[in-house]
């Protein structure tokens, strides 16, 4: 446990700083010599933000219950 501990320390006392590497299609611009989209580095705002995104993207999902709702159709039989 000592060990793990450690690990988790960082360097030199500083604690250990997370960042995300993304490519956005709106903000990444292309590599030159691939021409694939270079990544961006975000920091650890970005976990707060998407957070909040799906927690207010559940919210509003929270109160669809009807039949407009249901991702699979359920059939309706004939009587």
């Amino acid at each position: 446990m000592v060990v793990l501990r450690r690990q988790f320390e960082g360097i030199d006392g500083q604690p250990f700083k997370l960042n995300f590497h993304l490519a956005p299609p709106l903000l990444a611009r292309p590599d030159p010599v691939t021409g694939r989209a270079k990544k961006i580095a975000f920091g650890p705002w970005k976990l707060a933000a998407a957070r909040a995104k799906w927690a207010a993207l559940l919210a509003r999902l929270r109160g669809q219950t009807g039949p407009g709702a249901r991702v699979i159709p359920i059939p309706v039989r004939a009587a």
